[in-house]
């Protein structure tokens, strides 16, 4: 069977956020066009590591094509309820890889994703894929909210960079004395 290759030409909202209580958070990022709307599942480090690179990109592509630059500025941002994930929530795939394109020519911008094939599968299995075609303003949009998303979280400890849950966190870089780190 063929994997599914979704491509949305003309995203009119995209979004990353989480769905579940901390600690037990779901991330999705979900687009959406006239027809149709993607869910997919990511880990919280995808997210934030995508956030920061996107915002990179979008500098260099504003120095690169400064001629462009002035139309992306016009946009309106999204307003709240188009940060949320609405239904449906069961993600169509995990992502396993994100790519982040520019086409000049159209002033879009390509987010390029990759199911998370599993190892054991790996060598027989092709990977579902996902095209989405947003504008540069949708970009810095949704790199600014899903920067606020994962900030959200729960603390990070800052001897062995795991999250500190409500009730306490034994750090294993304290050589098991009974010190817990509570935030």
């Amino acid at each position: 069977m063929t994997p599914p290759h979704i491509e949305l030409r003309n995203v009119i909202r995209i979004t990353i956020n989480t769905v579940g209580r901390p600690g037990r958070r779901l991330f999705l990022l979900q687009a959406a066009d006239a027809v149709e709307t993607v869910t997919l599942k990511m880990e919280k480090e995808q997210a934030r590591v995508m956030a920061q690179k996107s915002l990179e990109i979008l500098e260099n592509i504003d120095k690169e094509f400064a001629d462009i630059r002035q139309q992306a500025s016009s946009e309106t941002p999204p307003q709240p309820a188009d940060r949320q994930v609405h239904p449906p929530h069961d993600p169509l795939f995990a992502v396993g890889q994100i790519g982040i394109g520019y086409d000049p020519q159209t002033d879009r911008v390509v987010l390029a994703i990759q199911e998370l094939v599993q190892a054991e599968s790996e060598s027989s299995a092709t990977p579902a894929t996902a095209q989405f075609w947003i504008t540069r303003s949708q970009l810095q949009h949704l790199s600014r909210h899903t920067l606020q998303v994962v900030g959200h979280g729960r603390p990070i400890c800052p001897l062995c960079g795991r999250p500190i849950d409500a009730d306490g966190h034994f750090c294993p870089p304290s050589n098991g004395h009974a010190k817990k780190f509570v935030q």
